[in-house]
């Protein structure tokens, strides 16, 4: 099964990193602040909805 995913990910890993490798690190820093706010705001909004 690992093969099975090395083979998947291994190539879309190398893609990934020459794409992120374009954008300078306080950038990419940035956006990850950025996702991990997005993320807790919906996780807020749907636990305050299951209330």
């Amino acid at each position: 099964m690992q093969d099975l995913a090395d083979e998947f990910f291994g190539p879309l890993a190398v893609r990934l990193d020459a794409m992120m490798a374009k954008y300078p690190p306080e950038l990419l820093s940035r956006f990850e602040e950025f996702l991990v706010d997005l993320h807790s705001t919906m996780n807020e909004h749907l636990e305050q909805d299951n209330r």
